[in-house]
């Protein structure tokens, strides 16, 4: 996936969905900005969208996941995303 599909779909997941919850738990947030704000290449931006993504299907409340069990929700968006970088 080019930097421009990732950041499409970034946007627009973020904008509908909003961020994942708790993003200081396993994943540390500023950690991962921190890579992109000391060294921001569109790699490093790509890499960061793409960890938060995966992160949003792990733990985001409203990306739908129970038990630790990710499983798309009723949002094509949603689908769409988590179809094309989960499974």
């Amino acid at each position: 996936m080019t930097f421009e599909e990732v950041k499409k779909d970034y946007i627009e997941i973020i904008k509908m969905h909003g961020f994942p919850e708790d993003m200081t738990g396993g994943f540390v947030d500023a950690e991962h900005m921190e890579v992109v704000i000391r060294n921001p290449t569109k790699s490093n931006a790509k890499n960061y969208m793409l960890n938060v993504i995966s992160y949003g299907f792990q733990w985001g409340d409203f990306w739908n996941t129970e038990d630790d069990k990710v499983y798309p929700c009723d949002s094509e968006v949603v689908k769409r995303i988590y179809e094309k970088y989960i499974i």
